[in-house]
């Protein structure tokens, strides 16, 4: 997609302390799709993001097994306003989404 997008971020955020144990839990954020949708914050046509913020049991740090989908958001590029996905959705069918891995 080229709207002038930058890359979407990956957070990961640790739940356990690194040298407490062996296993842990983290939380990892990641972009799952993009898009246009019509902000609701500024009425327009504007680029998106989808993220979507997935628990994992670690080994040493490393997310190995993959949790329950903790949090699911859409954020608009040019404001950083967050909606849930749903608005996305509810929206005309001629606007456009991008899938990329999950």
């Amino acid at each position: 997609m080229d709207v002038g997008m930058s890359e979407p971020r990956t957070t990961t955020e640790l739940r356990t302390p690194v040298l407490s144990s062996i296993w842990g839990q983290s939380n990892v954020t990641k972009a799952v799709s993009s898009g246009i949708f019509v902000c609701p914050t500024e009425g327009m046509e504007r680029a998106y993001w989808h993220y979507r913020t997935r628990s994992w049991r670690t080994v040493l740090s490393l997310p190995v097994i993959p949790g329950d989908i903790v949090e699911e958001y859409v954020e608009c590029f040019c404001c950083g306003e967050t909606v849930h996905p749903q608005v996305v959705k509810s929206q005309h069918p001629s606007l456009r989404v991008e899938s990329t891995t999950d």
